[in-house]
């Protein structure tokens, strides 16, 4: 029976590790292209349109992210009450 418990863990991390992973990928290529744009030597609303546009970017990949843990935390709960008896 602890394998459930085992199970769920396993796929937490795997969805914290996918989210991590997303954000990792979104910033690398945003570091590119900072310095392949030289941005820091644009004007100052270049700047923060590049940094608005690179936070957007990585919103969706958190919200996804944070919404799959939190589905695979629901559903990890739900198996332990139902293994409970309730």
């Amino acid at each position: 029976m602890p394998e459930a418990p085992v199970s769920a863990a396993r796929e937490l991390r795997r969805h914290l590790m996918v989210m991590v992973l997303g954000v990792v990928a979104v910033h690398a290529v945003a570091l590119a292209l900072y310095y392949a744009l030289d941005v820091e030597q644009r004007p100052a609303a270049f700047r923060r349109v590049f940094t608005g546009v690179w936070t957007v970017a990585t919103l969706p990949v958190v919200l996804i992210g944070l919404s799959r843990v939190r589905a695979a935390r629901l559903r990890a709960r739900h198996a332990r009450r139902q293994q409970q008896g309730r």
